[in-house]
């Protein structure tokens, strides 16, 4: 059984969130969905960014999501094949780790949200700095024994 378990940007520096990322890809975390924004007729950046992921587009599914007070829980997704070169993929992309905001009119990636055999193991709602992870009591520990640190409770968001 999974739980859910939630960090901030004062829980998880850049390169701990590029390290919890690749402890997901390491635990089963298979699939991936980000947003992709961009000003109207602009997206150059969000273009570069889809085509570099192109070849790994799995399909479009609904999804159960973290998300803010008042969105839906659950939308329909593009989804990804998500392992260690997808990370790599994103990574100039979201210089600022899972967190990343950086508006720019050529594009830029939201809520970046990974999946494990169909469900939601860790998920980042960027506009409220907050983000869940669902691991099992036993993977919560070794998260906890190699120095992650995390909040029982969501302050922003909901899952």
């Amino acid at each position: 059984m999974t739980r859910s378990w939630f960090f901030t940007p004062a829980l998880l520096g850049v390169k701990e969130s590029w390290r919890l990322a690749r402890w997901c890809v390491e635990h089963g975390a298979d699939e991936f969905s980000v947003r992709v924004l961009c000003a109207q007729d602009q997206g150059t950046r969000a273009d570069q960014f889809e085509d570099s992921v192109a070849d790994r587009f799995i399909m479009t599914d609904l999804r159960r999501v973290a998300a803010a007070p008042n969105d839906e829980p659950a939308r329909h997704l593009r989804l990804w094949r998500l392992d260690e070169d997808a990370l790599q993929a994103l990574r100039p992309y979201m210089q600022d780790g899972l967190f990343t905001h950086r508006v720019d009119p050529h594009g830029w990636l939201e809520d970046l949200t990974f999946f494990r055999s169909g469900q939601l193991m860790l998920g980042v709602v960027t506009h409220q700095r907050e983000g869940v992870v669902c691991v099992t009591a036993d993977e919560l520990r070794e998260l906890e024994r190699i120095g992650f640190d995390f909040a029982p409770e969501a302050t922003a968001i909901r899952f």
